[in-house]
């Protein structure tokens, strides 16, 4: 939609509802124990004040939506040599490609649940941050996205 409220264009893709497979589910549960704040609060009882974790048959069909400039940038679930693919968007909804970015480590969960991202995307390129542990820093990366 436009400033004024204005359907601007309407954009629709068919698409091969991906399955969520056991293996990413014992990695997302592993990554919960993981986590400082659920290690704070102990899993036991982040479970049971949770409201309860389920996952769905089927990853949506988006996992994130940048614009930038005159092109959209989705992120979808599916990965192709340990990286997901991101198809690129004219403003009209037109297919300019697909590329496959890397996969970019989560932020903790209650910084997640907040809002943190360690990437994004800007004027064609997608710049990810990585955690450098022995260091205790953080290295910036840029790709060129097409």
């Amino acid at each position: 939609h436009g400033l004024s409220g204005q359907k601007i264009h309407r954009i629709k893709r068919d698409y091969r509802p991906l399955p969520v497979g056991p293996k990413y589910r014992e990695r997302a549960m592993a990554r919960f124990r993981q986590d400082p704040f659920v290690k704070e609060i102990g899993y036991k009882n982040f479970l049971k004040n949770v409201s309860g974790i389920s996952f769905p048959d089927f990853f949506p069909p988006i996992q994130s939506l940048d614009v930038s400039g005159d092109r959209i940038y989705v992120r979808t679930f599916e990965v192709k040599n340990r990286k997901e693919a991101c198809i690129v968007l004219s403003l009209s909804g037109k297919e300019i490609g697909k590329t496959y970015l890397p996969i970019v480590e989560r932020a903790p969960f209650l910084a997640w649940f907040l809002g943190v991202r360690y990437n994004t995307i800007h004027d064609g390129f997608f710049y990810y941050l990585q955690e450098e542990e022995d260091s205790e820093s953080w290295l910036l990366f840029r790709q060129k996205i097409l």
